[in-house]
């Protein structure tokens, strides 16, 4: 690993675990992103002893993820893995498909799973944001901004393509 990459690593594992003592549930889809976030967050967990959470929204609007290998990926790190069977079009700011339903959506997703954290006494919660989603438009990240989730990988700048060269390693 190149010596930048490497500084980011440690950078990445330093901002993960100021957040371990005090709970983490990971907003987990079992892609690269929110893979990689959750395996170094329970290699760090797992040297203080702490449960870490995964967990799969499963949506009526959104393309079904693969449950069964989301939950194989979660095991294998060490995580808890659960999965929130979410209706969106409960909520009625998403049932006229409005302009601004991206928003609204990962909103109404991500207060399900703030309730979910705090039931199972985690302060924080991830998300797989990387740097260059900040740079493209995702209205879904003001939502979450707003309610406070972190997001590891962007916070210390760390790109997709340096997702995916730490995910091989």
């Amino acid at each position: 690993m190149l010596l930048q990459n490497r500084i980011m690593y440690k950078q990445l594992e330093k901002e993960i675990s100021k957040y371990i003592n005090d709970g983490i549930c990971i907003a987990f889809s079992g892609g690269v992103d929110s893979s990689l976030l959750l395996k170094i967050t329970c290699e760090l967990a797992k040297k203080q002893n702490k449960k870490i959470y995964a967990v799969l929204f499963d949506t009526f609007l959104q393309p079904k993820n693969n449950i069964t290998v989301a939950k194989q990926v979660a095991e294998e790190c060490g995580a808890l893995f659960s999965v929130l069977s979410i209706n969106e079009l409960e909520n009625p700011l998403l049932q006229y498909n409005p302009k601004d339903r991206c928003y609204q959506c990962k909103k109404f997703l991500f207060r399900k799973l703030l309730e979910f954290a705090k039931q199972h006494h985690c302060q924080y919660v991830f998300d797989g944001t990387n740097e260059d989603d900040r740079h493209v438009y995702r209205p879904g990240l003001q939502a979450i901004k707003e309610l406070g989730i972190i997001s590891p990988l962007a916070n210390t700048h760390i790109t997709k393509e340096q997702v995916r060269l730490f995910a091989e390693q």
